[in-house]
């Protein structure tokens, strides 16, 4: 060993050569044996504890060789944990990574303590296809992770199909991210195809060694997979990629290459026009050529890139199949148009609004829209426009000649009203009816002079005297009517003077030449009251009741308030068994009639005129009654005594 030549040598320069042939020790000798013991001891100490440390990291390099290979392995069959965009990292735990099972044993670092708790591999994307795959190992205690850099290349496999053929196409990347760690060392690397319908694994391609030197891509030659035994009816190709290095690193990775198992077409029911083409897109998961039929080339063909084309009406099934028996279908229906027409035939439409025409035909061939006078109406898609006053004929003509037309008349919206001129009254009313034509739209109405006459729905009010203008309006049509409204020269009361009881009311008629309102008022509202002509009685006493016109025309009523009194002559009458007597009652204050009655009818009657009458001998009281007054007449009546004589 190394140490040993160099104790050796040591041990020499001490004792000496003169020294080596001596048979015993003198002390210099012995003290000298010790201490190179001592150090011989030491040094094989040191010896023995850095080969085991030289052991425990070589074991820690392994993992992480393993550890990097398991997150690389887990990524390439994982792609979602891929970075998407250049420059993008991911990490990928350990635990995760284990759990997939890519990795067997659980990272330990020199003393035997876990480190898969926080460990990850760190996926890094430099370009569009490349990554490179760095471990960061996290061990109990340890403050600083473990970072080594990837040991092998990045590999990358897809597949092309020229003509028909099935090619691997396999690119080799320097994965360093701080360096080169390949440098010039010697790689190679092997492709294995395995069918597995027929289970046969096949060397497909084996490289020469290449040199990586970190900064290019290395990319072989296409391999064409179709060269091989029954390539062309399976077409199902797992592909293995392994590339190492000569002193121990490498990479690995895999692609499939699938054999047709679906096929989908962009349309599954179509219609199309004699004559017309359409493309249909099939979608398959392998490089095969569909093949292409039609059920019926009378009414559809398609060509062999699936472009179909109508030739005649009916219905015909286009199939693609695909090798293996994968088909796909989509229904085709060919039209041919024999009638049209249009509903309404004939119509009126105001200018500026449209009209949808409906089309009733026998296929689903599109129609195209002719109008006889664009400038009256126009016509899109069916759908007619007025543009002015005037007539039209429109045209929907189908692509086989068929046509069909309808008739259309564009007017513009007016209004009517059934007078020119009215005349009303202050305070009155009168009505104007207007009539629209060629629209829905609500009328308005608006005075010139509300001050003089009002409108509210062609009802026009009088304000005052004067002449207004009312104006009614649709769109933009209108019509005008002139309205006067004369002034007030007449005013008469049915009474200049009256009486009114206390607590009564009493009605004035007014007459007047006009409709103009009348306003009331009271000289003194203590005696008496007014509202809209009738008096109201508060207490006995005299007013005066004035009657205003807005004219400046007034009238006058004087008013008694008074109580009802009532009293009888006489006051006290005898009289015999039959014989009548005429009570006078006097009323004041009231002209409502007296009424009568006798409290005793078996001994004296009186009538509603105040006529008493004896009945039979004794008394009774007469009361007279009106307005809730009344006065009595005592009444006695005597015997009549018969004289009988001879």
């Amino acid at each position: 060993m190394l140490v040993d030549r160099k104790i050796r040598k040591t041990y020499n320069f001490i004792i000496g050569d003169s020294m080596k042939n001596k048979k015993g020790f003198t002390l210099v000798e012995l003290l000298s044996t010790i201490v190179i013991l001592a150090i011989l001891l030491s040094a094989s100490v040191f010896a023995i504890t850095k080969f085991v440390g030289k052991s425990k990291v070589e074991s820690m390099e392994a993992q992480k060789r393993a550890f990097v290979m398991a997150g690389k392995s887990y990524a390439q069959d994982h792609s979602s944990v891929l970075p998407n965009s250049i420059g993008e990292k991911k990490d990928i735990y350990a635990n995760v990574i284990k759990t997939a099972k890519y990795l067997k044993n659980d990272l330990t670092n020199a003393d035997g303590k876990s480190c898969m708790e926080k460990s990850f591999v760190r996926v890094y994307k430099y370009d569009e296809t490349g990554y490179t795959y760095t471990a960061y190992i996290f061990c109990e205690g340890d403050t600083v992770p473990t970072e080594i850099d990837p040991v092998g290349p990045d590999i990358h496999v897809d597949f092309s199909y020229p003509d028909d053929a099935i090619y691997a196409n396999v690119t080799l990347t320097d994965g360093s991210s701080d360096g080169d760690i390949i440098g010039l060392m010697s790689w190679d690397y092997t492709v294995v195809a395995h069918y597995k319908e027929s289970d046969t694994t096949v060397e497909v391609y084996h490289s020469e060694s290449m040199m990586l030197n970190g900064e290019t891509n290395y990319t072989a030659d296409p391999i064409n997979l179709s060269s091989y035994e029954d390539a062309d009816k399976v077409a199902d190709f797992d592909i293995i990629i392994t590339a190492y290095n000569r002193n121990g690193g490498f990479s690995s990775t895999h692609g499939i290459n699938q054999a047709c198992a679906s096929l989908s077409l962009d349309i599954t029911s179509i219609y199309i026009l004699k004559g017309e083409t359409k493309q249909i897109e099939a979608t398959k998961n392998c490089g095969k050529s569909v093949q292409w039929t039609s059920s019926n080339d009378s009414v559809v063909t398609i060509s062999e890139d699936g472009v179909i084309t109508g030739v005649g009406a009916g219905e015909a099934t286009i199939t693609a199949t695909l090798p293996g028996g994968i088909v796909a279908e989509a229904s085709v229906e060919v039209g041919v148009c024999t009638s049209v027409s249009l509903t309404p035939n004939s119509f009126t439409l105001r200018r500026g609004s449209t009209q949808e025409l409906s089309v009733n035909k026998d296929c689903r061939n599109p129609v195209s829209w002719s109008s006889s006078n664009p400038s009256v109406a126009s016509v899109a898609d069916g759908v007619i426009t007025g543009i002015a006053p005037g007539n039209a004929v429109i045209t929907a003509t189908l692509i086989d000649g068929v046509t069909s037309t309808s008739s259309v008349n564009i007017c513009a919206p007016s209004i009517q009203l059934n007078q020119s001129s009215v005349s009303v009254t202050q305070g009155g009313t009168t009505t104007v009816t207007a009539t629209k034509s060629c629209t829905d739209s609500n009328v308005t109405w608006t005075s010139s002079n509300p001050s003089v006459a009002t409108v509210n729905n062609g009802v026009i009010t009088g304000v005052s005297a004067g002449d207004a203008v009312v104006t009614a309006t649709v769109e933009d049509a209108s019509k005008t009517v002139n309205v006067t409204v004369p002034t007030c020269s007449y005013l008469h009361l049915s009474d200049t003077s009256l009486s009114v009881q206390k607590g009564k009311t009493k009605t004035i008629t007014v007459e007047k030449d006009c409709v103009n309102p009348v306003t009331w008022t009271s000289s003194n509202p203590s005696v008496v009251t007014v509202e809209n002509g009738v008096l109201t009685g508060v207490t006995d006493g005299n007013a005066v009741i004035t009657a205003t016109l807005m004219d400046g025309i007034t009238e006058t009523v004087n008013v008694n308030v008074c109580t009802p009194t009532i009293s009888v002559s006489p006051a006290s009458i005898t009289i015999k068994e039959g014989e009548t007597k005429q009570i006078t009652a006097t009323t004041t204050c009231t002209t409502s009639t007296v009424t009568w009655k006798s409290s005793s009818t078996s001994n004296a009657t009186v009538s509603s005129s105040g006529v008493i009458r004896g009945v039979n001998h004794g008394s009774a009281r007469v009361t007279a009654t009106v307005d809730g007054v009344s006065a009595r007449v005592n009444v006695t009546v005597q015997l009549t005594f018969y004289y009988i004589g001879g």
